[in-house]
């Protein structure tokens, strides 16, 4: 199959490998992927960023502190990255950073960006490389957008980029971060996206963390009320034979056109074999490096207690890092470990199924290993019926699901219980 599509070729008896297709040891357990902010710089005033982001560049590194990162990529054996920020199409370097990366033959996946300043001459940058990277953009409801973004005229610019993007090939997914006032756009922003042929759509409530502090209170979501207001997305999805791939915080997730669902929430099988998995399979195989060089567990983390301790990649090497430190040992740490410093978890029913998110943990309780909320709230309230009876329903019914009619979306609806 690999020789008739044209990525493997079949070799004479007398050739011998390249030197970039030999095993390597690296010395260091294996992450297979970095998110990395290259940048804090941004040229929004988002009312939630996790960094904390400005037009200020506070901390960055220079483009020669990125190259000597880049080396030590290769030499732990990082596969991919996906570069973030800020925005990081700010830096005036972007570009070398990229190259830098390619020709270590490490993957860039993954591009976050709020989409401004990607124009045609960027989009033929890109095609020049070959890049097959997703464009991953920030769009938070039709009517809700700039607001959040802090800017007027950004929501019909970021419609504007995504079809452009689209129109060069390049695959589009959506994040959309929710909170009370943009609730009620979800049923028109599901259709614009379905319209402009987006690949994915991710949403997630606002963590309480950088800017949002300061909004958190005047705006919280009740968890009850969003996972109802999930299940209507999932049956306007169902019915649609699943237009793009969908994932609704750890609520749900669905690949494109797929007969079969997820749940992050549901991440153990519920055996024994449960307590030796990783505490978190997400940090165990991916991390984020920030834009100051420090190394932490996800960018949600960004922020909290959990950075004034980070290694900095700066001052120690990232095969140390993940060898043994403070740090792996914070992200290796089994599930039985973790219940030793968690009682309410560990006499929990769901305790060998549940796979609740670390950085909700740490921001609700103040611990890492701590009990996330939603999670809770998924398995005592018994979603994962829930979510089955609405995905077969929607499946066979001739015609859109009534809570399609927004019926639930008023923002009268009690969204603090």
């Amino acid at each position: 199959m690999g020789i008739e599509r044209g990525f493997l070729e079949e070799c004479e008896s007398k050739t011998h490998l390249a030197s970039y297709q030999k095993y390597k040891r690296a010395g260091c357990r294996y992450i297979k992927s970095v998110q990395w902010s290259i940048t804090n710089a941004c040229n929004l005033r988002c009312r939630h960023c996790f960094v904390n982001a400005s037009d200020v560049r506070q901390e960055e590194l220079s483009l020669q502190d990125c190259l000597r990162i880049i080396d030590q990529l290769e030499s732990a054996n990082v596969a991919a990255v996906s570069l973030t920020g800020g925005e990081p199409l700010i830096r005036e370097d972007f570009w070398d950073i990229v190259d830098a990366l390619l020709e270590k033959r490490i993957t860039v996946t993954d591009l976050f960006t709020n989409s401004l300043l990607v124009d045609e001459c960027f989009l033929d940058e890109c095609s020049k490389r070959h890049l097959s990277w997703v464009f991953c953009i920030s769009f938070d409801g039709v009517g809700c957008h700039d607001w959040l973004r802090g800017m007027d005229g950004v929501e019909s610019r970021a419609v504007d980029a995504i079809k452009r993007i689209k129109s060069a090939g390049f695959r589009v997914a959506i994040s959309s971060a929710l909170h009370r006032d943009n609730l009620a756009s979800l049923c028109p922003t599901y259709e614009l996206l379905k319209e402009l042929g987006v690949d994915a759509w991710k949403m997630s409530p606002v963590m309480h963390t950088g800017r949002w502090v300061e909004e958190a209170d005047k705006r919280i979501i009740g968890v009850t009320s969003l996972y109802d207001l999930f299940l209507d997305v999932i049956g306007w999805y169902r019915h649609d034979s699943m237009p793009m791939a969908l994932s609704l915080g750890g609520f749900f997730t669905c690949l494109r056109g797929r007969s079969e669902w997820s749940s992050p929430y549901h991440r153990n099988a519920g055996t024994e074999r449960s307590l030796n998995l990783p505490v978190c399979g997400a940090c165990r195989t991916h991390i984020y490096l920030a834009s100051n060089g420090r190394v932490l567990p996800c960018i949600p983390t960004a922020g909290t207690c959990l950075e004034e301790d980070a290694p900095n990649i700066m001052d120690v090497p990232l095969t140390e890092i993940l060898g043994s430190s403070k740090f792996f040992e914070l992200i290796d740490t089994r599930l039985g470990a973790s219940f030793e410093q968690n009682q309410i978890c560990a006499d929990c029913e769901f305790r060998l199924e549940c796979g609740p998110c670390r950085a909700s943990a740490l921001h609700e309780t103040g611990h890492f290993y701590g009990p996330d909320k939603s999670a809770c709230v998924y398995w005592n309230g018994g979603y994962p019926e829930k979510i089955k009876r609405v995905f077969e329903t929607s499946q066979h019914s001739g015609r859109r699901p009534a809570s399609a009619d927004t019926s639930r979306l008023s923002i009268s609806m009690n969204l603090a219980r």
